[in-house]
């Protein structure tokens, strides 16, 4: 019964950013939610793509592209923060006729799927 409870008040947070201009940022920002105990019950885990626990299966490494897997999580995610800084990220993805970064992606996909930004 416990693990359940625990695991209804456990809220994930997608951090999109460009990640070489805004490492330490992403893991301070990291750090202030995953400690973050004011609310008890309420806990945060983070997505970072580029940390060993975002969430990848051995099937998505061999089927999916790493756009579409961060894809999937910001869908999967309670809230999302977006860092901006200097860069803007290599416009990779096609969209609306527009090639953009897969930041900027993220973005439109957590603004789409209306999720707290």
């Amino acid at each position: 019964m416990l693990m359940s409870s625990l695991k209804k008040n456990s809220k994930k947070v997608f951090i999109s950013s460009t990640v070489y201009d805004n490492e330490k940022e992403r893991e301070i920002i990291c750090s202030l939610l995953e400690n973050f105990d004011r609310v008890p019950g309420i806990r945060f885990d983070c997505y970072l793509s580029n940390h060993p626990n975002f969430p990848i299966s051995p099937n998505d490494r061999t089927t999916k592209h790493a756009f579409d897997i961060c894809l999937v999580n910001v869908r999967c995610s309670d809230y999302f923060i977006l860092l901006l800084k200097n860069r803007y990220g290599e416009p990779a993805i096609e969209n609306n006729g527009d090639k953009i970064s897969i930041t900027h992606m993220e973005f439109r996909t957590a603004h789409r799927n209306k999720i707290p930004r």
